[in-house]
């Protein structure tokens, strides 16, 4: 049986993980925002302007970068709070959070992990198509 000390302690964690969670996810939203309206403004300036295409491209690797440390510094706060939990319980067996998938070999797919670097890597692939392209 969980004693009312380990629910609150529990709670406590659950609350503070969850919290960097939601903040991954607002992240993750308008990082999807962003990239769709730069992406539909360089679809109309494509062919149009260099200048604007290369500024499209700048404004939203920057924005893909900065998303993307954002969320790294959350999932490192949620590695953070799941070792203190493991700490102050001092039983390793006492896992009663799930944690989920935050471990191994494909860790990095995870799409607050992947999809801003993803993002980033495009901007700098369309500028490159951009400059050499035609």
């Amino acid at each position: 049986m969980i004693e009312d000390e380990d629910k609150i302690t529990i709670k406590v964690y659950v609350d503070a993980i969850t919290r960097e969670n939601n903040l991954i996810n607002h992240r993750l939203t308008w990082l999807g925002t962003f990239q769709g309206l730069l992406f539909a403004a360089l679809a109309f300036a494509f062919d149009k302007n260099a200048c604007l295409v290369y500024i499209i491209c700048v404004v939203g690797l920057s924005i893909g970068i900065s998303v993307g440390i954002a969320t790294k510094k959350a999932n490192s706060s949620i590695d953070k709070l799941k070792d203190l939990y493991k700490a102050e319980t001092n039983n390793a067996d006492k896992e009663l959070l799930y944690w989920g998938i935050n471990e191994g070999r494909c860790f990095w797919l995870m799409p607050g992990s992947f999809i801003p670097w993803l993002i980033s890597v495009a901007w700098i692939v369309i500028a490159i198509i951009k400059c050499f392209g035609k």
